[in-house]
């Protein structure tokens, strides 16, 4: 159960989460969210030609919002489009939802995550802009986020996640666009999993549920009942990346 991130470009961020991970029809598992939105006229559901042209720093009708194209004649320099926070469910939340069919738990996975970006908008929508003769930081405190909502691991294991996908997009007041700045994201990963953990393990003890903690430095939790074997026998991918990096292995080393 956890917050990952990581960069994306284009093309990755345009074909990869619409296949990705989910039995369900694109346009009923995905959705955009942020005040950053507003500045663009979207469906509800995320489609691919308007994401494919935000990722590009293009408007969903093609306008330029941030010129790329010194990215693009220098090869060396790889385009970031935006940043892929996902927020994994803990195993036990994910086979009482999909499994044995409590799809409140899948609600209450989105609550979290909702809350948990609540926070990053607020305190980490960052930009830069000169002022003075320096690159002074912005909090606009707005973002434009498509979320991806999958309820299977690449093994097919039952996995409630969703990939939030936050483009690298900043509109200043004067209404100019700017790249997210997003080091203060990265160094705020541990906060934010600690958000969406704790927000989760609200929502399911309102539900009835008891939790228990498996790791008290980490803050991570299962549904009480669940076994460490019936855990294991529906987390494949979880063994896989065991048995390549090791038991002992840092998080960085089990990606």
């Amino acid at each position: 159960m956890v917050v990952s991130i990581k960069n994306i470009s284009p093309t990755h961020g345009s074909h990869y989460y619409t296949k990705e991970g989910n039995s369900l029809d694109l346009y009923d598992c995905s959705n955009w969210y942020g005040r950053l939105v507003q500045a663009f006229e979207l469906a509800e559901s995320v489609e691919s030609h308007p994401l494919t042209c935000l990722l590009r720093g293009r408007s969903p009708t093609g306008e330029t919002l941030i010129d790329k194209s010194r990215i693009h004649s220098q090869s060396q320099i790889k385009e970031r489009a935006g940043i892929d926070l996902t927020t994994s469910a803990p195993k036990s939340v994910s086979i009482q939802a999909l499994v044995f069919g409590d799809l409140r738990l899948e609600l209450a996975h989105q609550v979290a995550t909702v809350r948990m970006l609540d926070v990053l908008e607020e305190r980490y929508a960052i930009t830069r802009q000169m002022q003075n003769g320096k690159r002074q930081k912005v909090v606009t405190g707005k973002l434009a986020i498509a979320q991806f909502h999958h309820d299977t691991s690449r093994e097919f294991d039952p996995q409630l996640h969703t990939h939030n996908i936050v483009l690298n997009l900043q509109q200043l007041p004067n209404g100019k666009w700017r790249s997210l700045d997003n080091t203060a994201i990265y160094e705020a990963k541990m906060l934010l999993g600690q958000i969406y953990r704790n927000e989760l393990a609200r929502e399911v003890q309102e539900l009835g549920y008891e939790i228990q903690v498996t790791n008290h430095h980490l803050g991570l939790w299962e549904l009480k009942g669940y076994s460490s074997p019936q855990i294991k026998a529906f987390s494949k991918r979880s063994q896989q990346i065991q048995q390549q990096a090791g038991e002992d292995a840092s998080s960085t080393h089990k990606v």
